[in-house]
């Protein structure tokens, strides 16, 4: 029982979906690089680009991830 309650409760957090298209994000995201570019001094603006760079590969991780896992799920 609990077992299918907590895979209830992991099905319905992955089903959370960003509402905007490819444009929009791209839009959002240079509109925020031009602010944060304006306001930081060029050591901190490389931090930054490390800590994104990091954020952005494990999401890649996380997202390759599921993807194997649901393969998996098919399987089964």
């Amino acid at each position: 029982m609990l077992n299918n309650v907590w895979k209830t409760r992991i099905k319905t957090n992955m089903e959370k979906k960003i509402d905007l298209c490819g444009s929009e994000l791209i839009a959002l995201a240079s509109s925020l690089a031009i602010t944060i570019g304006k306001k930081f001094c060029k050591e901190d603006l490389r931090k930054l680009r490390f800590f994104f760079n990091s954020i952005a590969s494990n999401i890649a991780i996380i997202e390759s991830e599921g993807y194997e896992r649901q393969k998996k799920d098919k399987f089964i």
